[in-house]
């Protein structure tokens, strides 16, 4: 195992490319290898609240079973769960892993999620509407340049990165040092982790039209399953305005139960939001740094495959830090 730090393998990717099957496989692998015992982490937004279950395609029962979960159900879906308030508790139960002389694998697919475990995120504050009007209207009265050079005045580095055009990410940044008093450029280098994680990362690319079959498939038995049900149950005890209500499955079911989508318009319409949010996936991915890229749909059932990617963890592991 590597000495000192902290450290994870990482299985990342869109839905339904497979996640769930090749961390396991690989747990496996390891284990024939004479390799650590897994502990799993769930990157996940939406997984993270209790009773969202059919929805998020959780976790099965024989699943956990298998071995260690973590990061599941450890949000009521009434309170706010964000990526800052995820990666503070991914970083403490990495250390815990370790500690246990486990290896912790780390599988999802919400991008920021992972960045702000990997380069930290700070905790904006919220967005103050009359702080925004003023902006907008300073720049209607003296331009945007104008605004732009405020900006460069209080916070160099954060006017560097922005366009003098763009009055959006000029605006929030002022925001931002008029509600804190120290620029954002200076907030984001606190906000770095005192202690990087080092990370071992696999992405999961399948194509497309592989995809879009595979999230058919899926959303036919989450309704199969009981999605609707799920629904009207959450609908019941938590609030309307919840954020996780709004995630792709529940937000459909909410319609149909309401009237707006007609019932047999359901499992298209859930089927062709989660497609678009794979891709948007996928986009965010291939920005990321990764160690491996798999684009075969059959990955989990390659053994081969998985036996040498099990032992580039175990190098990767035996490498100084």
């Amino acid at each position: 195992m590597k000495k000192g730090g902290l450290h994870a393998v990482a299985v990342v990717g869109p839905t339904a490319s497979g996640k769930s099957a090749l961390s396991l496989s690989i747990a496996d692998a390891l284990e024939k290898q004479g390799g650590p015992p897994v502990e799993l982490l769930c990157c996940d937004s939406v997984q993270v609240y209790r009773g969202f279950d059919i929805g998020t395609a959780k976790p099965s029962p024989e699943e956990r079973r298998r071995r260690p979960h973590h990061l599941l159900d450890v949000a009521d879906p009434s309170t706010q769960f964000d990526a800052a308030a995820w990666a503070r508790v991914a970083r403490q139960v990495i250390s815990e892993i370790i500690a246990r002389g486990a290896l912790p694998v780390i599988v999802g697919g919400t991008g920021l999620y992972f960045r702000a475990l990997r380069q930290g995120i700070f905790d904006a504050p919220r967005p103050d509407l009359e702080i925004r009007r003023r902006h907008r209207e300073s720049a209607d009265q003296m331009g945007l340049p104008a605004l732009h050079a405020e900006l460069a005045r209080v916070d160099p580095e954060s006017a560097a990165r922005v366009s003098p055009t763009d009055l959006v990410r000029i605006s929030r940044a002022l925001e931002i040092y008029e509600q804190t008093g120290t620029a954002m450029s200076v907030l984001w280098k606190l906000s770095r982790p005192a202690d990087p994680i080092d990370t071992l990362t696999v992405l999961m690319d399948p194509p497309l039209d592989v995809l879009r079959l595979r999230i058919a498939e899926r959303t036919a038995a989450m309704l199969a399953a009981g999605l609707v049900e799920e629904v009207t149950a959450l609908r019941q005890v938590v609030p309307a305005d919840a954020r996780c209500l709004q995630s792709i499955g529940y937000r459909e079911v909410g319609q149909m139960l309401d009237g707006v989508l007609p019932l047999e318009a359901l499992e298209t319409e859930i089927s062709r939001n989660t497609v678009a949010f794979a891709r948007r996936q996928r986009t965010w991915f291939r920005k990321e740094r990764v160690d491996r890229r798999l684009e075969s749909a059959d990955t989990d059932r390659n053994p081969k495959e998985i036996e040498e990617i099990a032992g580039a963890i175990q190098h990767w592991l035996r490498a100084p830090s």
